[in-house]
């Protein structure tokens, strides 16, 4: 879930730990303020910030992302941003392991669907995800991300798009275009 707003000339946006909204919120001069668990950013900013947010969380907060179930073969995919001690998708962390002997951890939004992940992986120093061949993870995603990486080897949906979801995103969208629309008539 993500929130954005407006208080005394700044944006506060708070949403899941996201390494590709870091790097961006960092080249908008967003700055994260440890007392509000929030990313601040002069208000100035929002019109360049709301496109950066769609793309990441597939949405901007007021209404929920349209999202999708897919499925993730661990020995085909790859994605850019992947690490030894983490595998991401689209900079959320899919899975991670915090030291050599620990377990790998998954996020609330993903699961293992086959196979396991080995109950060790990398050195002391350099702790690694590792899995046994054929583990697969179902994950719900934005479909924003899925649509970035729908080409790439071992990921595939799990299931067809939640037509409720995206009538409730079209809904929205048609009004939020109504208010902007009133506004550029002012």
């Amino acid at each position: 879930m993500v929130s954005l707003k407006k208080k005394n000339g700044s944006l506060y946006f708070k949403g899941e730990y996201n390494t590709e909204f870091i790097k961006k919120a960092k080249r908008l001069g967003g700055r994260w303020d440890r007392s509000t668990n929030a990313w601040v950013f002069s208000e100035d900013r929002e019109s360049f910030l709301l496109p950066v947010i769609y793309s990441i969380y597939g949405t901007i907060g007021a209404a929920p992302p349209v999202c999708v179930h897919v499925e993730i073969d661990m020995d085909l995919f790859y994605a850019e941003e992947d690490t030894a001690q983490q595998n991401r998708i689209g900079g959320f962390i899919l899975a991670k392991r915090m030291s050599r002997d620990s377990e790998v951890l998954l996020p609330e939004w993903a699961f293992i669907s086959e196979g396991e992940f080995c109950e060790s992986g990398g050195s002391r120093n350099s702790p690694c995800v590792t899995w046994e061949s054929g583990t697969k993870v179902r994950a719900k995603i934005p479909e924003v991300i899925y649509e970035k990486y729908k080409n790439h080897d071992g990921i595939r949906l799990a299931e067809e798009i939640n037509r409720e979801a995206l009538q409730t995103e079209r809904d929205y969208l048609a009004k939020r275009l109504a208010e902007v629309d009133a506004i550029l008539i002012q």
